[in-house]
């Protein structure tokens, strides 16, 4: 969980800095998050970093260089997690935003968790 609210400070700072790529060290659970945001449309590529064991996350931007988010927050935290059943994904209503939930499927947006009925832990937000 560390790891995630390390991502999304990174993520956070790149977008403010008008960076058009960082680095962030490889491991199977921020991959997973990363491609999420790319299936997503948020980050517009990811590749493995020349002779090390980093990653490196490409930004989308248009011609006026604004980020494709306005707000990123983070849902669970590292000494308190948040969980959510299907019924309750059901409920919250997302048309301004993605919630991204970590399922026994890998990490998936909310649309795809009531597609798949299925729950797990909310992560964080984006808007």
């Amino acid at each position: 969980m560390q790891e995630l609210c390390h991502l999304i400070s990174k993520l956070k700072n790149a977008f403010t800095a008008r960076k058009s790529f960082f680095f962030f060290e490889k491991n199977s659970f921020c991959f997973n998050i990363l491609y999420a945001l790319y299936k997503e449309g948020f980050i517009s590529d990811l590749k493995k970093a020349k002779n090390s064991n980093s990653l490196k996350v490409f930004l989308k931007k248009n011609i006026t260089t604004v980020s494709p988010f306005t707000q990123i927050k983070l849902v669970s935290k590292p000494g308190k997690l948040v969980y959510a059943s299907y019924a309750a994904l059901a409920k919250i209503s997302s048309i301004n935003g993605d919630l991204f939930i970590s399922t026994k499927q890998g990490i998936l947006t909310q649309q795809e968790c009531i597609q798949q009925k299925i729950g797990g832990v909310c992560l964080f937000y984006i808007r």
